[in-house]
């Protein structure tokens, strides 16, 4: 059993040295910023001052937890004291904070990833999918600050705790009531990744199922 503990420690430590390489080298050089990102930071900025979530220039286009979750982030590290002295702003610094975050979110994902696969197949096949899931092109977009990025393990979440649940069922567990708070986590979660954005609704039938 030590042996194999070890083994997995091993495994999932590599798969999250390289998503931290991937997700965290030269957070400001790649990928140029974009529009959405200066819209989706502008917001979580605005909340901190005002505690007002409405972005009244464009008005309502997602829900609310995705800048709530991104201010409470900004709020912890004192980002506002970057804009404390205006005349010496470094716009460079204002994108390197967040964009560290979703690094490190990216590092979290691929935790995730890893277990849920780990679970419900084996050791090997969760190695392999957290290291696709780390050098696959198309997650360099979650090194950008969009809502995406921050939905995205609160997915994952949810579907590991519906995993947790669907094997304590398939084992015969007597604990129900952990069974319960089981899938209370799983439907919490995935209930505010959908507050975070709405296509989030594609994954309830998973997590039903899983359920």
């Amino acid at each position: 059993i030590k042996k194999n503990y070890n083994q997995s420690i091993i495994l999932v430590s590599l798969a999250l040295i390289l998503a931290g390489f991937t997700h965290l080298w030269n957070p400001i050089g790649f990928p140029v910023p974009n529009e959405d990102e200066s819209i989706y930071l502008g917001r979580a900025v605005n909340f901190l001052n005002t505690l007002d979530v409405r972005d009244n220039s464009i008005g309502y286009d997602h829900p609310y937890f995705g800048q709530i979750f991104l201010a409470a982030f900004l709020g912890i590290t004192g980002y506002q004291d970057f804009f404390s002295s205006p005349g010496h702003l470094n716009y460079e610094m204002i994108f390197l904070i967040p964009r560290i975050f979703m690094g490190i979110l990216a590092i979290a994902d691929t935790f995730l990833i890893f277990k849920i696969a780990e679970l419900l197949y084996n050791r090997k096949v969760g190695f392999l999918a957290a290291i696709l899931f780390a050098v696959t092109p198309t997650t360099w977009l979650t090194r950008w600050i969009l809502l995406d990025s921050i939905q995205l393990p609160l997915i994952l979440l949810s579907i590991l705790f519906a995993v947790f649940s669907f094997r304590g069922t398939r084992e015969g567990s007597k604990n129900n009531s952990k069974n319960i708070l089981l899938v209370l986590l799983s439907g919490t979660l995935l209930g505010l990744s959908i507050f975070t954005k709405i296509p989030a609704i594609m994954i309830v039938p998973l997590v039903g199922y899983l359920i």
